[in-house]
């Protein structure tokens, strides 16, 4: 899922509020195995010879001045972050679902991205200044079978029109030609000598 905040960059509370939240709510999708976002990035800091790992946002909606730039300087600087799951703008971020389907297998496709056009549903509302955005491989599976049923109720009705139409004008065509030679060759006397 990506999501584009309207003319600001993500580094703001309610933004970093809403992936949060979009986060913990991808955890819910059907054959969930991995969410990666901004949000839930495992940060290691170091205190003398201690190591503290802990996501890199916690209640988004309460962080500090100083706790947003030291965020922004972390997602802005990080090889695994930039390009990644943030644009180089800091315009764009991603929420990375990772789902785990047997290949093939359209029910579990079907279920998945049902919860997740509901997920959506439920962000746009929550969150209408953020443009979400669906990609990624299940959506894929997801349209191809989609837009095959969508061509077949809408273009296969107009293709037997198409077709009637055509036998019908080269039937009209072919009896108009078999009127004019017989025309002709009624209307002449025969050359015998």
């Amino acid at each position: 899922m990506v999501l584009a905040a309207h003319r600001q960059q993500v580094f703001t509370r309610e933004v970093l509020a809403a992936v949060e939240w979009l986060t913990q709510q991808a955890w819910q999708v059907p054959w969930s195995r991995r969410v990666d976002s901004l949000t839930n990035f495992q940060h290691t800091e170091a205190n003398g010879d201690d190591l503290f790992v802990h996501d890199l946002v916690e209640q988004a909606e309460s962080l500090s001045d100083t706790a947003l730039a030291a965020v922004k300087s972390v997602v802005l600087t990080e090889p695994l972050l930039l390009n990644r799951l943030i644009s180089p703008d800091a315009d764009v971020t991603a929420v990375n679902v990772t789902v785990q389907i047997e290949q093939g297998n359209a029910a579990q496709t079907a279920e998945a991205m049902d919860f997740t056009f509901t997920l959506r549903d439920a962000f746009r509302q929550r969150y209408p200044f953020i443009d979400l955005y669906l990609t990624g491989g299940v959506v894929m599976d997801h349209a191809f079978p989609e837009a095959t049923l969508s061509d077949v109720r809408r273009l296969i009705p107009l293709v037997y029109v198409v077709i009637f139409s055509l036998c019908c004008y080269c039937y009209a065509l072919s009896q108009a030609r078999w009127r004019r030679r017989c025309y002709w060759c009624c209307r002449q006397p025969p050359a015998w000598g």
